[in-house]
């Protein structure tokens, strides 16, 4: 399914991480998960047309999941056991 539904073009899995400072105002105001990814998506767009001048006209897409469980391989509820694999 996927060779009929997805391009074969690169990919490239990009890690943005929010300082200590920081993460308490994202973890108790989610209204702010929005602006955060769209910096991030700018930053993305900006660094790739800075460095990659023969990808005329290129754009990246961009897929965006906040993670807001912690830092620590430790048990959450939600996600279940770290060692679930």
């Amino acid at each position: 399914m996927v060779e009929d539904v997805l391009l074969v073009i690169p990919y490239v899995q990009l890690v943005f991480t929010i300082p200590k400072i920081f993460r308490k105002a994202f973890l108790f105001k989610r209204s702010l998960h929005g602006a955060l990814s769209r910096a991030a998506y700018a930053a993305t767009k900006d660094f790739f047309a800075e460095h990659f001048h023969s990808i005329e006209g290129a754009v990246p897409a961009m897929v965006v999941a906040p993670q807001s469980f912690g830092s620590l391989l430790n048990f959450h509820p939600l996600c279940g056991s770290p060692h679930n694999g």
